[in-house]
């Protein structure tokens, strides 16, 4: 009997335990196959509600995917838009030097004639102060001599005889000749004073129109310096509604505040909440970036670590090359974490938004003040499938088709 018992509480606590082993190996099962289940999804990007709800915000997979994405930071087959932009201004810089020598020489010709006229200028002003010099001096002998032969006339006549006539005629002369050397000398000082004048007034109106162009450049200079002073750093504020796939743009009010709703764009944001909500700044741009799972996106901007607005993917670095299943998912969520847009949208963002600038991601039943904008659906059997729509490139033969309707 005691036996009995004794085994049967063998065989209890046995089972027991074991009962404890099989719910914890069975928990492990579907944790895995549920984890497994999750990166499917994710990867084949199907739309599983439900899985939002388990997964809960940037789950393990999304964690992982954000990782591996930034890997790619490092990819040969990215193009920062930075370096467009400075082979750009490169170019342009050549371009300006090849008309640039010309410019150079006509304005060497032009600063060398300017210099001569100004030497010119200075040659007649230095000739016409030393003749005045001169003339003022020659005229003050002459009127030192007349004045002395003067004397010594008026002091020999005087001692002569003091007769009348004389002394009228002898008075008369000397006077008139001092008359007419002071009218000489005057004349001469009247003749140097004007030419003195005439060269003054033209420095004084050279001077003054070199003032003036000085002060216009420097009025012009400060109004720019002005302008961009009053230019804000950041001029836009990025929100994304993650819920409901949808961005709205806000731009400065008069108080400084973003208020002002600018632009709304559609997107698509991380399946099972694979984008994490928060508040960033962007940074790195790309006019070409290569993503996760072998495929592009053009104008890609970092929201924040493996996070990026970009384009719907492409399977090459080609712009007729769209991932047209994935262009026609815009509106839901899709992705494996990043923001994708159209290109038209993309490429706003790369261009207009500097890196600085603030990104909130939300969640809100409500899209925004200006609504969820719809895009076009690309008919899979179109031949301009492989292109984006709103792609501005001047070969995009949905232009053409635009033109034609």
């Amino acid at each position: 009997m005691k036996r009995e018992q004794k085994t049967d509480s063998e065989i209890k606590r046995i089972m027991k335990g074991r009962a404890a082993r099989i719910l914890a190996v069975a928990v492990s099962v579907f944790l895995c196959a549920l984890t497994l289940f999750e990166y499917i999804a994710l990867r084949m990007e199907w739309d599983v509600p439900a899985l939002a709800v388990i997964s809960g915000d940037n789950g393990f997979w999304s964690g992982v995917y954000q990782k591996e994405e930034l890997a790619f930071d490092d990819s040969t087959e990215n193009i920062l838009l930075t370096e467009v932009e400075n082979t750009g201004i490169a170019a342009a810089e050549q371009g300006d030097d090849a008309e640039r020598p010309d410019d150079v020489s006509a304005g060497n010709s032009g600063s060398g004639d300017r210099t001569d006229n100004a030497e010119r200028q200075d040659d007649a002003a230095g000739e016409e102060t030393d003749v005045g010099v001169r003339d003022r001096a020659d005229a003050t002998a002459r009127q030192d001599d007349a004045a002395g032969e003067e004397t010594d006339a008026g002091g020999g006549e005087k001692a002569d005889d003091d007769v009348a006539a004389g002394n009228s005629d002898s008075g008369d002369k000397p006077g008139a000749a001092a008359g007419e050397e002071t009218d000489a000398g005057g004349g001469d000082r009247a003749d140097d004073a004007s030419a003195g004048n005439s060269g003054s007034r033209d420095r004084t109106d050279n001077a003054e129109r070199q003032d003036d162009a000085a002060g216009i450049s420097g009025g012009g200079n400060a109004q720019a310096d002005d302008d961009a002073q009053d230019e804000p750093e950041f001029p836009y504020y990025i929100r994304i509604n993650r819920k409901q796939n949808c961005i709205t743009v806000y731009t400065l009010d008069d108080e400084g505040e973003y208020t002002i709703p600018y632009k709304a764009m559609i997107c698509s944001t991380g399946l099972y909440n694979a984008t994490p909500r928060g508040t960033y700044q962007i940074s790195t741009k790309y006019l070409w970036r290569e993503l996760y799972g072998g495929v592009y996106g053009q104008y890609a901007t970092r929201i924040h670590g493996g996070v990026l607005f970009h384009s719907v993917p492409y399977y090459s670095r080609s712009k007729n090359a769209l991932c047209t299943d994935k262009y026609n998912k815009l509106g839901q969520q899709a992705s494996m974490g990043c923001v994708r847009l159209t290109v038209e949208d993309a490429k706003w963002i790369a261009e207009n938004c500097p890196q600085g600038t603030t990104v909130e991601i939300y969640d809100d039943d409500d899209p925004g003040p200006l609504g969820k904008p719809e895009a076009v659906k690309i008919d899979t059997d179109s031949p301009n499938k492989g292109w984006d729509p709103t792609d501005p490139d001047e070969n995009n033969p949905w232009h053409e088709l635009s033109r034609d309707e």
